[in-house]
């Protein structure tokens, strides 16, 4: 299980009487115009954290991995690190998958509180690939990327892009809760097969046109299109068509044809 700090859902509704005294998760609550940075001025994402890199709000918790959001939580060097063989072990698929599982009902819940974090996922090492990638996006890039909208009046353009990102993050989370058996092999086949790159779990859209988030409109006051397909729908399989996710050792077939 995450050894992150559980989300304080007194704060998320406004009524925890603890303070920063509370032994649960405060994340800071976001503008959803995206026009007021606060904290970004000094390099401080939405959790009160340094970012580093242009990375996502959640910083890189593993030097040799590149992850925003990573089941380790910053502490990588109090417990001993699992060899490769034991990541890859078949018998570790459902814990892995419990593991996976718990992490995307947190980052979900961050993402019902912040509107603004953009980030890669995966498991702690060995694991080498992310399950979520390809989404890092800090608050400086936004920053600069406002002020150049404001400069050549394309602000709704710009927001455009913010409600796009955020909308792809609650969908890669929910393509992973819904998969978390798929996505635990495509790491455990990443770090057994490394000398193929493994293509994108969960492909990246083009942010500048709508991207669909079921249940969820635009983040700000202009409507995001519901009618654009799904971005993981029609995608190829990331495995390619000899894998099979459902049975067979985690050595079998290759997941990058």
């Amino acid at each position: 299980m995450s050894n992150r700090q559980q989300v304080c859902k007194f704060f998320k509704q406004g009524r925890c009487q603890y303070g920063n005294s509370c032994r649960f998760y405060h994340p800071q609550q976001s503008n959803n115009n995206y026009n007021n940075y606060g904290s970004v001025a000094s390099g401080n994402n939405a959790f009160g954290n340094q970012t580093r890199g242009g990375l996502g709000a959640f910083g890189n918790f593993a030097s040799n991995n590149n992850t925003g959001f990573s089941s380790s939580g910053g502490n990588t060097g109090n417990a001993a690190q699992e060899t490769p063989q034991q990541f890859c072990d078949p018998k570790s698929l459902t814990k892995r998958q419990h593991e996976m599982r718990n992490d995307m009902l947190e980052l979900d819940e961050m993402l019902n509180i912040s509107n603004c974090i953009f980030t890669s996922y995966s498991l702690k090492p060995p694991a080498i690939a992310n399950a979520i990638s390809n989404r890092d996006f800090s608050f400086e890039e936004a920053r600069v990327q406002y002020y150049q909208a404001q400069a050549t009046n394309t602000i709704p353009q710009y927001q455009q892009q913010i409600a796009n990102r955020h909308n792809d993050m609650k969908n890669a989370v929910n393509f992973i809760k819904q998969n978390s058996d798929k996505a635990v092999r495509y790491l455990q086949l990443s770090l057994s097969n490394q000398s193929i790159p493994p293509k994108p779990l969960i492909p990246v859209p083009d942010f500048n046109v709508p991207v669909s988030a079921t249940g969820s409109g635009s983040i700000f006051s202009t409507s995001t299109s519901s009618n654009v397909s799904n971005p993981f729908g029609g995608q190829s399989n990331p495995f390619g068509s000899s894998a099979n996710l459902s049975s067979g050792g985690t050595f079998g077939s290759s997941g990058f044809g």
